[in-house]
C-alpha cells in the first residue's frame, strides 16, 4: 500500500513530470477529439481522459472513451435540450437585454389584471421590494494563467507577466458594468504557468468568493487552430468561448448547472457564441463557489480583438444565467407564489368557516341566517363607533 501511494504521488503529484488533472498542452500542441467513425468533434489544449465529456455547440453530448497522446475518441451519448432551462422570466430578460419586441407574446388575462389593478394602485409591489433587498450584483474575474496571449497581436502565445488574456478579461468586465453588474477583476499574476498554478491562484478565487458574487470566471485562452474558434456572430468575425467544468470537485453539479444555463442564454442571444462545455478532470478551484467556471476565449491563433468581442458578448448572458438580469428577475416568481398562497389560505378559511356554520346550525338555511345576523351586528357596532367619534 505504501509503495502504491508513493507511485501515485510521484506520477500525479504537483510539480512532477507526471500528468496532472488540470494539465494543459502548451501551444502549438493541442488535443484533437474525433468520433468513433473518425469525424472531427473538437480540439482543445486541455489533456483529456476517458470519462471526460463534451457538450458541443449543437448540444450533442460526447464521452471520451480512449485517448492516445494528442488524440481522443469520443462516443455520442445523447442530445441535450438546454432551451428548457430558460424560464419565461429568463426569456423576458433576454428580450429586454437585446431590445427585442417578442412577436406574439401577450400577457394572460390574470397577468394583465395583476398589473393594472393591484400593481397599478401601488398598494402591493412585491417584485420591487424583493429587488430592493437583494445583495449587490457582483461578478468576480481572475486569470490563473496570466501569461496567455494572442500571437497576431503579441507575436507570441506567452508573455511573461500580463498577457493578452488580461485585455479579454477587461472587456468582459467593462460589458458587465454596462449591464449594471459590478465586476471585481483580480489583476494579480499567478505565474509561472506550471502544475502549481491553480494552487497559487486559489487564494484569488477564495478572495472573490468572499465578496458573495453572482459568479466567478477564470478567464483563459485555449490552444489550437483559429478556424475551430472563429465564427461570424452578430455580423462580425468573433472568437467563440468554451466553458470548462472540473469534474473532481464537490461543486461540480452546481458549476455544471450554471454552465448549462449560461450556454442556453448565450445560444438564445448569440447563436454559436458558446463553442461548448468541456467537463474534464480536475477542480480548477471551482469548489470555492457554486457558480465558478473556467472560460477559454479563442486560441493563440485568433486576434485579441476577436477574443475581446467574444468575451463582451458572453457578458450579456451572465446576468440571465445567474438569475439577476433585471430588477425583477426571479422576484416575480416569488411574488406570484406568495399571492397564490394567500388565495389558498383565504379559500381554505372560507370553506372551513362554511362547514362549521353548517354543522353547528344543522342546515344551510339556518347557517345563512346566523351569518346574516353576525354581519348586521358588525355593521351596527361599526356605525355606533363612528357616531361616538
Amino acid at each position: 500500500m505504501v509503495a502504491a501511494c508513493a507511485l501515485v504521488v510521484i506520477t500525479w503529484g504537483p510539480g512532477t513530470g507526471g500528468v496532472r488533472a488540470e494539465e494543459e498542452f502548451s501551444p502549438p500542441q493541442y488535443m484533437v477529439v474525433v468520433d468513433e467513425q473518425g469525424g472531427h468533434i473538437w480540439s482543445t489544449g486541455h489533456v483529456l481522459r476517458p470519462g471526460d465529456e463534451i457538450l458541443a455547440s449543437d448540444n450533442r453530448r460526447y464521452r471520451v472513451v480512449r485517448t492516445d497522446k494528442t488524440r481522443a475518441v469520443a462516443r455520442l451519448v445523447g442530445e441535450e435540450d438546454l432551451g428548457s432551462l430558460l424560464t419565461p422570466e429568463d426569456e423576458a430578460a433576454i428580450a429586454r437585454l437585446l431590445g427585442e419586441a417578442r412577436p406574439g407574446a401577450r400577457p394572460s388575462f390574470w397577468a394583465h389584471t395583476w398589473r393594472n389593478t393591484i400593481r397599478g394602485t401601488g398598494r402591493l409591489v412585491p417584485a420591487v421590494a424583493v429587488a430592493a433587498a437583494a445583495p449587490a450584483k457582483v461578478v468576480g474575474l481572475y486569470h490563473t494563467n496570466s501569461d496567455e496571449s494572442y500571437e497576431p497581436n503579441q507575436g507570441t502565445a506567452s508573455v511573461e507577466g500580463k498577457g493578452g488574456v488580461f485585455a479579454v478579461g477587461a472587456s468582459l468586465a467593462s460589458r458587465l458594468k454596462e449591464k449594471g453588474i459590478t465586476p471585481i477583476h483580480d489583476m494579480n499574476v499567478y505565474l509561472p504557468h506550471d502544475g502549481r498554478a491553480y494552487e497559487r491562484s486559489r487564494r484569488g478565487a477564495a478572495a472573490l468568493a468572499a465578496s458573495r458574487p453572482l459568479a466567478i470566471l477564470d478567464v483563459h485562452r485555449d490552444s489550437g487552430p483559429a478556424q475551430d474558434y472563429l465564427r461570424n456572430i452578430a455580423g462580425q468575425l468573433t472568437s467563440q468561448v468554451t466553458i470548462v467544468v472540473g469534474r473532481q470537485n464537490p461543486q461540480a453539479s452546481a458549476n455544471g448547472s450554471f454552465a448549462e444555463r449560461l450556454k442556453a442564454a448565450a445560444d438564445r442571444m448569440y447563436p454559436g457564441l458558446v463553442r461548448g462545455i468541456l467537463y474534464t478532470s480536475g477542480k480548477f478551484n471551482q469548489d470555492v463557489h457554486p457558480r465558478n467556471i473556467l472560460i477559454e476565449v479563442g486560441t493563440e491563433k485568433v486576434t485579441q480583438e476577436q477574443a475581446q468581442r467574444g468575451a463582451s458578448l458572453l457578458a450579456d448572458a451572465i446576468p440571465v444565467a445567474a438569475g439577476m438580469a433585471g430588477p425583477a428577475v426571479g422576484a416575480g416568481r416569488e411574488a406570484a407564489g406568495a399571492l397564490r398562497a394567500l388565495w389558498w389560505i383565504l379559500g381554505l378559511g372560507g370553506l372551513l368557516g362554511g362547514a362549521y356554520l353548517w354543522l353547528s346550525s344543522g342546515s344551510w338555511e339556518e347557517a345563512r341566517h346566523r351569518l346574516q345576523r353576525w354581519l348586521n351586528e358588525v355593521t351596527l357596532r361599526g356605525g355606533r363607533g363612528n357616531d361616538r367619534r
